[in-house]
């Protein structure tokens, strides 16, 4: 393997504990100087593998709270009104997509 996979534990059967040693994370293309865990989760919200890209999402304003749960700390608000605010974020676009189909009547997607 040469890229970042995830697995669900709780699908796995017939596990077997080798002698292999793990693969050090820097071994993996994209990963060589490390990786910074929190940013990825932050990320790959429902764990889907694929590249984060930068994203903008007008949010009505009661929303702040949740896109800092969702997306971390270091997301960026711009345009901010009595209504809405624009929210700079980073995330796969598949996991993009599902948060958009839980918080599509709160926010959406402007563009990348």
């Amino acid at each position: 393997y040469d890229k970042l996979t995830h697995f669900r534990l709780d699908r796995m059967l017939h596990i077997v504990i080798t002698d292999e040693p793990a693969r050090s994370i820097r071994s993996i293309t994209g990963y060589e100087n490390g990786m910074n865990v929190q940013n990825y989760l932050n990320a790959h919200l429902h764990m889907f593998s694929g590249k984060a890209q930068a994203y903008r999402l007008l949010c009505k304003r009661y929303m702040a709270g949740d896109i800092l749960d969702w997306f971390g700390m270091d997301v960026r608000f711009t345009q901010v009104t009595e209504e809405t605010f624009v929210a700079h974020i980073h995330s796969d676009e598949r996991s993009l997509k599902f948060w958009l189909m839980m918080y599509g009547e709160h926010a959406s997607l402007m563009d990348r």
